[in-house]
């Protein structure tokens, strides 16, 4: 049951980057053999955000109001988590930095993993009232039918099925 839990989380946790235009943004993906396309934005095929948007629009048959707010919601969401992915990918130089040295200090490091992983929980928390937020937009339905268009992206990214069963 708990498992199950866990799941769920994670999978409403990575709904809102994929469906409303932001997948491929969180700092793990960032420079890891993405192109530029899809860091800014793009899955790769040459669909952007705003295609997504369409899509997700007539998919959930969203008023002009609700697509607006979304709209809206979807580019506060991006700058905010974009000054926390600029400074995880700053630490990161730290690190890799200090383990260059010939004498690196574990205490360095240790601070700079402290100060990484508060970014992931502050990050992990925004995304959270994030999804809440598009919660109180959407109609019941259309925020399942999200998550299931959302869950059958990800089956289907680049050829990687079943990763997420």
């Amino acid at each position: 049951m708990k498992l199950r839990a866990v799941v769920t989380t994670v999978a409403i946790l990575s709904i809102s980057f994929a469906v409303m235009g932001e997948e491929n943004t969180t700092e793990s993906n960032t420079g890891r053999g993405q192109g530029q396309h899809q860091r800014r934005g793009g899955n790769g095929n040459g669909e952007n955000s705003e295609n997504r948007g369409e899509r997700l629009r007539e998919a959930l048959d969203l008023s002009d109001e609700q697509f607006e707010q979304l709209q809206a919601l979807k580019t506060e969401h991006r700058e905010e988590m974009q000054g926390n992915r600029e400074a995880i990918q700053a630490l990161r130089a730290e690190v890799k930095t200090e383990l260059k040295k010939d004498s690196p200090s574990s205490s360095e490091t240790d601070r700079l993993a402290e100060e990484i992983g508060d970014l992931h929980t502050e990050m992990t928390k925004s995304l959270v009232a994030h999804l809440l937020e598009i919660k109180e937009i959407l109609t019941p339905e259309q925020f399942e039918k999200m998550g299931e268009l959302h869950q059958g992206r990800r089956d289907g990214q680049n050829g990687r099925q079943g990763r997420n069963q």
